[in-house]
């Protein structure tokens, strides 16, 4: 992916996509965190000690994989989409 990035980028901007990519790397691995913690929570209100714990670690494992899914489809749609280079 990252060879791709900067296969398209101008040799005078790859400090910038480089920039941009850790950054967004950044801000989708807190959103991710917050989005499973949320969800963790949520699944384990209605029990108590172990259960709240395997319920809330589930819920929040099948959230990340949904995503993790997600993100992979996407990823297979924007290369399929890039032209071919000549």
């Amino acid at each position: 992916m990252v060879g791709i990035l900067f296969s398209i980028v101008p040799a005078a901007r790859v400090g910038i996509a480089g920039g941009l990519l850790f950054m967004f790397q950044l801000v989708g691995g807190a959103i991710g965190v917050i989005l499973t913690t949320t969800v963790f929570s949520a699944a384990g209100e209605d029990h108590s000690g172990v259960d709240a714990f395997v319920d809330g670690l589930h819920a929040g494992l099948r959230v990340d994989a949904a995503l993790a899914l997600c993100a992979l489809l996407t990823a297979f749609w924007v290369i399929r989409r890039r032209p071919a280079a000549n």
